[in-house]
């Protein structure tokens, strides 16, 4: 899906009472491609329609490249714009409100844009997720190294109060979308040292001057 092309999407409407009525049906978005954090569901359109009794009718809605696009920063200086379609599955629903389980369809949406991975402070672990596999690990090598064995590894819960108790789930979560400036909570970790990490990861993933240069 491109910049001035449209997806249209549409719904058979019937009204099963015994009287005339209006229905507004609501087109919705979900972001399944896993490459930032969305909403569950975005409201992109609607239509209205006027239904006699036992009329079916047919709604539609033209969904444009920003339906299903998000301002990715990091693509901000391009000649395309920042606006970013990440590659993978989409869920379009028609419903009646986001809390109705409504009529949905999946589309696959190809996409031939990257997002280059700014090599920052402002990194989070989460973020190296969207690289290739060995480049992953490459950079989880080198936080292991700088931080610890642990890191990236939940610890137990066993022995912990029902207060205190965190799950496996909340931990990673927690490590995934925590940026590197957070280490600076750590008495051990300090500007220098953050300096010291963050050109280790630039020269693992060998991108250091394209990620300083996109600061």
């Amino acid at each position: 899906l491109y910049a001035g092309k449209t997806l249209t999407v549409s719904a058979d409407v019937t009204n099963t009472g015994s009287r005339p009525g209006k229905e507004i049906v609501q087109f919705y978005v979900s972001d399944g491609s896993g490459a930032v954090q969305r909403p569950p569901k975005e409201l992109k359109g609607f239509a209205k329609v006027l239904l006699q009794p036992g009329e079916t009718k047919t709604v539609t809605a033209e969904l444009d490249f920003r339906s299903f696009a998000y301002y990715e920063t990091a693509l901000a200086g391009s000649a395309e714009g920042g606006w970013h379609i990440p590659q993978g599955k989409y869920t379009v629903t028609a419903a009646k409100s986001s809390a109705d389980a409504g009529l949905p369809v999946s589309v696959f949406i190809r996409s031939a844009r990257t997002v280059p991975l700014v090599i920052d402070e402002n990194l989070t672990p989460g973020d190296l997720e969207k690289c290739s596999e060995t480049d992953r690990e490459r950079a989880l090598a080198v936080l292991r190294e700088e931080l610890g064995p642990g890191f990236g590894t939940p610890q137990s819960e066993e022995g912990a109060s029902a207060s205190e108790a965190i799950t496996a789930e909340m931990q990673r979560e927690m490590m995934l979308n925590t940026p590197l400036r957070g280490l600076r909570s750590f008495n051990h970790i300090d500007g220098k040292k953050l300096a010291h990490i963050t050109a280790r990861l630039r020269e693992a993933l060998g991108n250091g001057a394209a990620a300083e240069g996109q600061k």
